[in-house]
């Protein structure tokens, strides 16, 4: 799997967003300004862009019984690098 991604998505706060992302996760932003971020997140690209509040109306469904949202992304890493983020998410 050598190929990374890039997806953008709202958020509300730009701020928060990459504050979450760089202090808690441990990822590291790129290029930004007030109302945009990049972050990198594993060698793939996430923009979140400041956005009005928003709602997603598709249902959730639910796979190996947990219920799931519909729209949703994830990052697949190794067991070592999902302990490390997974301790700064108890902290």
């Amino acid at each position: 799997m050598g190929a990374s991604f890039h997806i953008s998505l709202p958020c509300l706060s730009v701020k928060a967003t990459k504050s979450f992302y760089v202090d808690t996760i441990g990822a590291s932003s790129g290029r930004k300004t007030q109302n945009w971020v990049d972050i990198n997140l594993f060698g793939n690209q996430i923009t979140f862009i400041k956005a009005e509040k928003f709602n997603f109306t598709s249902p959730n469904y639910v796979f190996e019984g947990k219920i799931l949202p519909s729209f949703h992304f994830g990052v697949i890493v190794d067991l070592k690098d999902w302990e490390q983020i997974y301790s700064s998410l108890m902290e």
